[in-house]
């Protein structure tokens, strides 16, 4: 069993559902090669720490919110969709 099938199998527990929040979606493609140079990602980042590196298994559709940002590995929603959310102590290495 692969990793993505003992995350598929494991349910998650009681506490962490919240009953109409959003179901953010990522559809991979375990076999999917890609390598990092200019052209990888769709930002303004000039430098990456993984450039040169080639990977395998890469996202392929994205559905955030409901609506499809990402199809066939290409962006194809609306700039300004994206929401800001703060993170808590516990991403700065602290405790939640």
């Amino acid at each position: 069993m692969d990793r993505t099938d003992r995350k598929a199998q494991n349910r998650t527990p009681a506490w962490h559902r919240n009953p109409g929040a959003d179901a953010d979606i990522v559809l991979i493609d375990p076999e999917r090669e890609v390598r990092v140079d200019d052209r990888f990602y769709h930002c303004l980042c000039e430098v990456s720490v993984y450039q040169g590196w080639t990977f395998k298994g890469m996202a392929t559709t994205t559905i955030v919110r409901g609506r499809v940002m990402m199809e066939d590995g290409e962006t194809v929603g609306k700039p300004g969709w994206g929401r800001y959310v703060p993170r808590g102590p516990a991403a700065a290495g602290g405790t939640a």
